[in-house]
């Protein structure tokens, strides 16, 4: 029997194992853009044996896995956690089966429609356990598996394991999702009851603010409204500063006047001053002089004379 057998499906213990009684995924986004994933399988007296290779594989892929114990039941936990749901966002969209996540990345969970503030998620996920129910039988008697089954390989596909079981699988959205098709919703929690026998669709959308986006905006309007209050504070300091100057400048041009207009009146005042001081021109040779005609000083001079006792006909003699 050429069986492929992949350690890391989440149907793993639900098809080969007798007794599955659980399994259990669950995801929980935060309104940060942060996300934690756990799914959990476990089976009744099951080893929970964990391949190392398979291991080391979804380790390098940013998956945690861990043996797990409830009770009786032992099986796996695998865990993933990322604070910024766009690293493992595409643009377009690519179903994410959560039964293969041992050939898986993170990559792919949702596609992401980007805006400046906002950006939109919807999921990708499937849980689609189709390929771990059914063996492909040949015409020469072996049997393969479904991924040598997809290849064109000419077997016959065989049912041989049918659950009618169905298995939860929660989503918790901090602040609501746009629409979603789950089975049921509570508050901010969605759940899912998956079918093994089906093609499981878990959709919903959700919205998330880009804050390192808004805070740069945020930013640069602080920065620029800086800009312009400090531009219009400088024009006011500066309108301010060229009206002090010319209030200066209009009150020391009026000082400089009116200190000239003392200085002139103290000039004039020291002129008029000296003036009086000036002594009274005694030089009487201007009467002598040919052109003299102001004769109505003679009786003026003739009484001056006569005090000083001088003759009186000195003068008189002149004009006769």
């Amino acid at each position: 029997m050429m069986k492929k057998i992949k350690l890391f499906s989440v149907l793993l213990l639900i098809v080969f194992c007798s007794g599955c009684v659980n399994y259990e995924g669950k995801v929980s986004i935060d309104k940060y853009k942060g996300m934690d994933m756990e799914i959990k399988y476990s089976a009744l007296e099951d080893d929970g044996s964990i391949n190392t290779e398979s291991k080391d594989r979804m380790a390098r892929n940013g998956f945690s896995i861990d043996k797990y114990n409830e009770g009786n039941n032992k099986g796996i936990k695998v865990t993933y956690q990322t604070k910024n749901i766009d690293k493992i966002s595409i643009s377009e969209k690519k179903d994410y089966n959560l039964v293969e996540m041992g050939e898986l990345t993170p990559n792919g969970m949702f596609t992401v429609k980007k805006g400046l503030f906002k950006n939109k998620y919807s999921s990708n996920l499937i849980f689609d356990a189709s390929s771990y129910l059914y063996e492909y039988k040949c015409n020469d008697g072996t049997t393969v598996d479904y991924d040598s089954y997809k290849k064109g390989m000419n077997c016959k596909k065989v049912l041989v394991n049918k659950l009618n079981k169905d298995f939860n699988f929660v989503v918790e959205v901090e602040g609501g999702v746009l629409k979603n098709n789950a089975s049921s919703v509570k508050d901010n929690q969605l759940t899912w009851k998956l079918n093994s026998d089906k093609v499981n669709k878990i959709e919903f959308e959700f919205e998330r603010t880009n804050y390192y986006n808004v805070a740069i905006v945020v930013t640069i309007i602080v920065v620029i409204i800086m800009i312009i209050l400090t531009s219009i504070a400088d024009n006011i300091v500066l309108r301010d500063k060229t009206k002090e100057r010319e209030e200066r400048r209009r009150k020391a041009k009026k000082e400089a006047m009116a200190e000239r207009v003392v200085t002139k009146e103290k000039v004039v005042k020291k002129k008029t001053e000296e003036k009086k001081k000036e002594p009274v021109d005694t030089d009487l040779s201007d009467m002598f002089d040919s052109n003299y005609s102001n004769k109505k000083k003679i009786p003026e001079m003739d009484s001056k004379l006569i005090e000083n006792g001088k003759e009186e006909s000195s003068f008189r003699d002149l004009y006769k």
